[in-house]
């Protein structure tokens, strides 16, 4: 039993995914300059990754999110991956899009505030 496991775990494919970050800007930060956040990423919020999975179905994949990893497998695809940020799981969500075949994970990062971040 053990050996049928690890070769179904060795002929998954390992899913390609993409990362990006979103903060929340407001008119005071657009047009007036008066935030403190800038540009880069450690005045962002959320950590947006999208995973594709094509010829798959929304109800083969199983993911489990926690603080500090990203475990997610089907009959197809597997990802076992830390994130490069600690997040809230219960602040975060995902949606699947049945026409491109990809899951996007909306991540709220847990972030420390100071005069860097924010």
């Amino acid at each position: 039993m053990k050996n049928q496991e690890s070769l179904l775990e060795a002929s998954r494919e390992v899913a390609k995914y993409e990362i990006v970050y979103r903060q929340a800007v407001g008119a005071e930060d657009v047009f007036l300059q008066m935030g403190c956040r800038t540009p880069a990423t450690a005045s962002c919020e959320d950590m947006i990754m999208t995973i594709h999975l094509p010829g798959e179905e929304r109800t083969a994949v199983d993911l489990n999110v926690n603080h500090t990893n990203i475990s997610l497998t089907s009959p197809k695809y597997k990802l076992q991956m830390p994130l490069p940020h600690p997040i809230d799981p219960q602040r975060s969500s995902a949606k699947w899009d049945p026409d491109t075949e990809k899951l996007t994970l909306t991540l709220r990062m847990n972030r420390e505030f100071d005069f860097v971040n924010f």
